[in-house]
């Protein structure tokens, strides 16, 4: 049987929800299709069931690995596939039962690279459903486009997952795109990779995915504990985009710095803890220039991280989040442990101190 379609499914503690996860992909409508489920050294009966499936279904194939996490399951389980096309699923996720016959047949009939679909995100602590499709820029295109059609917005629109984009394997080969091998972010810089490397995508608008989120058992569920690979995954894209001379298109350059200022900022919204918050910031004060920015002209003033490229400290930055009269002005308000921390409690305390004449008293002190 020529195999159409393999699926690569990472699996790391998951029997909560592998059930369901192994349904939805046996039930497919279209069968000439293998699954590669690669076990990430789990300690709970995720391989038991596993095998319990394959002994049903010999379309299973399972590898076995210590714990090495996502990026490095997802790699091997590409190295083992055999079919046209490939796609990848986590073990807490489903698919839509004609997912993979809808993908597949739109990429037989446009000879398509990389085809990209709307999901839905399914919160597992409100048992809520909310709809994702891909940024309405790509409902804007012709019906087949490439990363250059996409320009500037080739990273914002779409999402950093590897489970929304069904690729041929060839394609795939060719660019030699692989995932990183780091325990947080590894898919964000492949989805990034692949679509900016694309010359042929469509989008198909139909739900055919469903993500589960607030899964405290996943990787996921656990960002808030990986914060500076958000700052390696910029790290990494940028040295890819420079080796595969992408970095030198203007476009794909100013997506580039979208990309990397989101990447930045997106701890500063987890963190609620001031001593944590002042490891990323000195982080951050080590990585952003030069190894992400050339310079601070490349980040707009109204961004999260712009206040910590041009603050001398720490205790800087946390001032420069608050106005003349000691309120954390609009950019911070979301950001949740400016208000925690206990430099601002003391700095609401003397609100009635404007902040230019504290910074004229430490002026003074530091002449002294």
């Amino acid at each position: 049987m020529s195999i159409k379609v393999s699926v690569v499914v990472p699996v790391f503690n998951g029997e909560r929800y592998l059930h369901q996860c192994v349904q939805s992909l046996i039930n497919q409508t279209l069968k000439e299709v293998e699954f590669i489920f690669v076990d990430d050294g789990s300690t709970d009966d995720s391989l038991k069931i596993l095998e319990e499936f394959k002994k049903t279904d010999s379309r299973i194939q399972i590898l076995k690995q210590k714990h090495c996490f996502a990026g490095v399951a997802r790699n091997n389980g590409m190295r083992i596939a055999k079919g046209k096309y490939i796609i990848f699923l986590d073990s807490d996720d489903f698919f839509d039962s004609d997912m993979l016959k809808s993908c597949y047949e739109t990429a037989e009939k446009d000879s398509i690279e990389v085809t990209l679909f709307a999901t839905d995100f399914f919160d597992d602590k409100s048992q809520s459903i909310t709809s994702k499709r891909i940024n309405k820029y790509l409902l804007d295109q012709k019906h087949v486009f490439s990363s250059a059609d996409l320009g500037d917005q080739v990273f914002s629109c779409t999402y950093g997952y590897p489970w929304d984009k069904f690729i041929l394997r060839s394609f795939l080969e060719k660019q030699n795109i692989e995932f990183k091998a780091t325990p947080k972010c590894n898919d964000v810089f492949w989805s990034r990779m692949v679509v900016v490397s694309a010359q042929r995508m469509t989008y198909i608008s139909k739900i055919l995915v469903h993500y589960r989120y607030n899964n405290y058992n996943s990787i996921q569920g656990n960002k808030n504990k990986n914060m500076f690979y958000y700052l390696q995954s910029a790290i990494d894209l940028k040295e890819e985009l420079v080796k595969r001379g992408l970095i030198e298109n203007v476009s794909f350059y100013r997506a580039y710095i979208n990309e990397a200022i989101d990447a930045a900022s997106a701890p500063l919204y987890l963190m609620n803890e001031k001593d944590k918050l002042k490891e990323y910031f000195n982080k951050m004060k080590e990585l952003l220039i030069p190894n992400i920015f050339v310079s601070e002209k490349e980040v707009p003033s109204d961004s999260l991280i712009y206040d910590i490229i041009i603050s001398n400290s720490f205790e800087d930055y946390l001032w420069s989040c608050l106005d003349n009269k000691g309120i954390l002005i609009e950019k911070y308000k979301k950001n949740y442990v400016s208000i925690k921390c206990m430099e601002y409690r003391i700095g609401r305390v003397f609100t009635y101190i404007p902040k230019k004449i504290y910074k004229l008293m430490r002026s003074v002190l530091k002449r002294k």
